[in-house]
């Protein structure tokens, strides 16, 4: 193992983030404006397509339009959606989330060859239509799709059926592999890249950390070479990473000392926290970063609560960073990272 305290001399605030809201903001004559449901956005392609939920369904944002995800069990039902990666043109743009049935159990599923199809009644805006595969570890009692490249192999998550704990897997299109963070005892996978690096979290004796690993290191159903990422924040109680992009640029969340939750972004690090319209009785708004692509735009959510309701809901968002003078992650994450990091601009 391999593990790293991140020191960067470049360190953003959330003023110098620059965020796009993607759902509607709501009515002002509404108290709790601008909330207007449990939007979030997951996943994020070089073509800018984001992916995520509104709650109910699995949504694509393209262009300035919002299109649901019917996602098709004949069998079981579905009762909820959520969509979780996609990947870029050269991979078909193929979708991969998850769903519970109509007895709460969790599948994941893949949605490719799609394309718009109108105003669909039952979603109560416009739909897309395609070839769902559904997916399904093989004797687990969970599985859900996170992340997928342009290789189309997909990871997620599911409860060992050997074991009965938490790991994550890997499907090829025809089998599956479950894999675990060596001495962890739970590892959760969040995201893939096109050089099959991987990027989750895995608990251990001291708590939730963030991980960068590479596909070729699963051994025996373990990943012994592997990078731990903590967030430099003082008084961490948790990091978790879930996006990566082909540079190896990273996205995820902490929670910091007193229970909060903010996006993280790793070129430099950043720390990302939206606020949008924030009335008085918002007693606070948590952050994730969910996906980043080649251009450095980072998907992410919100969960919001209320002095008068509690949890209300939240947003999904894209935001970008400014880009800070120099710093190279490579050489903090060296080979794990099997990518060469550039600088660029980054924009919306």
């Amino acid at each position: 193992m391999t593990a790293v305290t991140l020191q960067w001399p470049f360190a953003h605030t959330a003023s110098a983030v620059n965020y796009v809201q993607l759902d509607p903001t709501g009515s002002p004559a509404n108290p709790t404006f601008p909330v207007s449901g449990g939007f979030g956005a997951y996943g994020i392609n070089d073509a800018g397509l984001v992916v995520g939920t509104n709650n109910f369904n699995g949504i694509v944002w393209s262009g300035g339009s919002m299109l649901g995800i019917r996602v098709v069990d004949a069998v079981n039902g579905v009762r909820f959606s959520a969509a979780d990666g996609i990947a870029n043109l050269n991979g078909n743009n193929t979708i991969v989330g998850s769903y519970l049935d109509n007895n709460f159990g969790s599948h994941g599923f893949a949605l490719s060859g799609w394309s718009p199809s109108g105003f669909d009644p039952g979603l109560g805006l416009p739909g897309i239509s395609g070839t769902f595969t559904l997916l399904d570890v093989p004797g687990a009692t969970f599985t859900g799709a996170t992340g997928i490249n342009d290789s189309q192999l997909i990871v997620g998550n599911t409860l060992d059926p050997g074991t009965g704990g938490n790991g994550g897997f890997v499907f090829d299109g025809s089998s599956y592999t479950i894999f675990r963070i060596a001495g962890a005892n739970q590892t959760d996978v969040g995201d893939i890249n096109n050089a099959n690096v991987v990027v989750g979290t895995y608990h251990d004796n001291t708590g939730y950390h963030g991980y960068v690993a590479s596909l070729s290191g699963v051994s025996g159903g373990q990943i012994t070479a592997f990078t731990t990422i903590d967030a430099p924040v003082p008084g961490t109680l948790a990091t978790h990473l879930t996006g990566l992009n082909d540079d190896g640029d990273l996205t995820g969340w902490y929670q910091d000392a007193s229970g909060r939750e903010h996006g993280l972004f790793i070129d430099d690090f950043t720390t990302l926290d939206y606020q949008g319209i924030n009335p008085a009785h918002f007693l606070f708004r948590d952050t994730r970063a969910s996906g980043v692509n080649a251009s450095d735009v980072i998907a992410g959510l919100t969960s919001e609560t209320t002095s008068d309701g509690g949890a209300i809901g939240g947003h999904a968002f894209v935001a970008s960073v400014p880009e800070p003078g120099t710093l190279a992650l490579a050489l903090v994450l060296g080979p794990i990272a099997l990518v060469g990091h550039r600088r660029r601009s980054r924009g919306i």
